[in-house]
């Protein structure tokens, strides 16, 4: 009776072990000049662990973030800070603690190299699954007659979808043939490749509609034309999910660093969220982010949001132009610069929490450089706002 008891409990552990799973980025994909990184795991326990240490590897580069670099906020959510990668290609993720022990995730992450050509995407194109067809698409910043295209595919996190063949049909435009698989599903990447301009990519360039897939067909509302210190509710629509599961995760893209309030699962396929955004910010966002829903049996469902800035996308007359502040990360000082600093009168600077609470405040006086003593604050992630008399920013800096 002992050894069927102990045998049990042997089982049990092992169970509650493989229960643990590293989900992986918001947003997997990353530039060698840094990286912002947000990770979600099921069932860890990031924030009550003593230790933890992050690698991430690519052939013989070894990225190490130790303890003091990782921020927690949750169990299974940690966020972290890469100044820079040695090479491109894609990074495997290994993560330790003093609980969990060793866990692992393949392929986590995409680096790429920076680059200035860009995909022209005016608005997403969707397509049905199975379908056989071709579309143009503009390239800004490659002469392509010149450099041509070596390589071009459509891809997201699990899956690539070849194009059989293109035509450059001008300098900036070119004309590609592809087949959509049945199997397809969600939204990819579209990427381009010479040896003259290395990669450029169109993120969230094509979305393939498969009605016997497992998708987040659509939220609503799925654009936001202002940011305030909290949003209307918003309701996302499932196609064959399981939102009813025990365990579900519903999260954003890591520029927010937000809480999901008011959670309501109404059944397998609506559920009804509250973004909560830390306060109004302009230019501190990038246009789109992700809203990511995970549970066991549908694993890690995305869906892009079009998001404005405060005010409004492009509003740059109201905006300090080449703002420019480091280090970042930083322990003690950062410096801020810009070049219409001294065109005005004054300089109101404020620190906040990521929670929206104010940790400083100053004002400074035609000064072409301003320099902030952050030594008193706790590390973490800052919201940094700018206001004169007729211009505003704002910014994050994070503190080690």
């Amino acid at each position: 009776m002992k050894k069927i008891i102990l045998l049990l409990f042997v089982i049990f552990i092992g169970l509650s072990v493989n229960s643990q799973e590293l989900i992986g980025f918001n947003n997997n994909r990353a530039y060698v000049s840094g990286y912002n990184a947000k990770l979600a795991a099921y069932k860890t326990h990031f924030k009550t662990s003593t230790y933890q240490i992050i690698k991430l590897i690519h052939n013989q580069d070894v990225i190490i973030i130790n303890n003091s670099q990782i921020w927690s906020s949750t169990e299974d959510e940690l966020t972290f800070y890469i100044s820079s990668f040695p090479s491109i290609g894609s990074y495997d993720l290994y993560i330790e603690n003093d609980i969990d022990s060793i866990m692992y995730l393949e392929n986590a992450l995409q680096v790429f190299s920076n680059y200035s050509p860009n995909i022209a995407v005016y608005m997403r194109t969707s397509f049905n699954s199975g379908i056989d067809t071709a579309i143009i698409v503009c390239v800004y910043g490659s002469n392509l007659q010149l450099n041509g295209l070596d390589s071009a595919a459509f891809y997201n996190d699990s899956d690539t979808i070849a194009i059989d063949s293109l035509d450059i049909l001008s300098n900036d435009s070119v004309k590609i043939y592809f087949e959509v698989p049945d199997s397809a599903v969600g939204y990819y990447d579209l990427m381009f490749y010479n040896t003259v301009d290395s990669i450029f990519l169109g993120q969230d360039f094509m979305r393939i509609i498969n009605p016997q897939a497992t998708q987040i067909a659509y939220i609503n509302p799925d654009s936001i034309s202002n940011l305030h210190s909290f949003l209307d509710t918003i309701f996302v629509y499932g196609n064959n999910t399981h939102f009813m599961t025990d365990s579900i995760k519903v999260f954003s893209s890591e520029w927010l660093y937000d809480g999901i309030d008011a959670l309501k699962v109404y059944n397998d396929t609506l559920l009804s969220l509250v973004m909560v955004l830390p306060l109004p910010l302009k230019g501190a966002v990038s246009p789109n982010c992700y809203l990511c829903v995970y549970n066991p049996i549908d694993g890690l469902l995305k869906y892009p949001m079009k998001l404005q800035y405060f005010g409004s996308i492009g509003d740059k007359e109201k905006s300090f132009s080449s703002i420019n502040y480091y280090p970042n990360p930083t322990r003690d000082y950062f410096y801020i610069s810009s070049k219409d600093f001294q065109t005005e009168e004054s300089i109101n600077v404020k620190i906040l929490s990521i929670e929206g609470k104010l940790m400083f405040e100053s004002n400074y006086n035609k000064q072409s450089e301003i320099k902030i003593n952050i030594q008193d604050l706790a590390k973490g992630i800052y919201i940094v706002s700018l206001k004169g008399k007729a211009k505003e920013n704002a910014f994050k800096i994070i503190k080690e």
